[in-house]
């Protein structure tokens, strides 16, 4: 067996080459040409990828650091009070939200952002469903009784959920 054979890069690569040149896909390329070429007409109504991709909040500041990003892959909607949020619960937040977005994870102990750790027991326990053993869930405060709850796989936070109302407050 030749070296190249035993690379799976080069591998798929042969393979999309005899699929994309070979005898008969002539129909294939076509359609995929066909695709490519759609008019920009045709994406009326629907958000340009200039409008989607705000390329103006950069993720690495001026130092190449890289900022903190929030993620929602495991967001508990069951949790969840969003929709409780009146209009100043909401700029309130946005503005956490915003700031925890504006540092790296090496600012992140001397921003005041985090409140505490939160442990797998009592009115957080719920907090935890569907999540791994080596997590740590974060508590930030955003107003007098709102918290958001998460937890850092190195500069992604992985926002969990929302309270406008902390249980243990009442």
């Amino acid at each position: 067996m030749s070296k190249n054979q035993n690379d799976p890069i080069k591998k798929l690569k042969a393979q999309l080459w005899n699929l994309l040149s070979g005898q008969g896909n002539q129909k294939k390329v076509k359609e995929i040409e066909r695709i490519v070429n759609i008019p920009d007409d045709k994406f009326t109504g629907l958000i340009s990828p200039t409008q989607a991709i705000n390329e103006d909040i950069p993720e690495i500041d001026e130092q190449g650091k890289r900022k903190i990003v929030v993620v929602f892959k495991n967001y508990n909607q069951a949790e969840c009070e969003l929709y409780k949020l009146d209009a100043t619960l909401a700029r309130s937040l946005t503005s956490k939200l915003k700031h925890l977005t504006s540092i790296t994870i090496k600012e992140l102990p001397s921003s005041g952002l985090i409140r505490d750790d939160v442990d797998e027991s009592g009115d957080y326990q719920a907090l935890y469903n569907n999540l791994g053993r080596d997590v740590t869930l974060k508590e930030v405060k955003f107003a007098d009784e709102s918290r958001f709850f998460g937890f850092f796989i190195n500069e992604y936070f992985s926002l969990i959920t929302v309270w406008v109302k902390h249980p243990n407050l009442h």
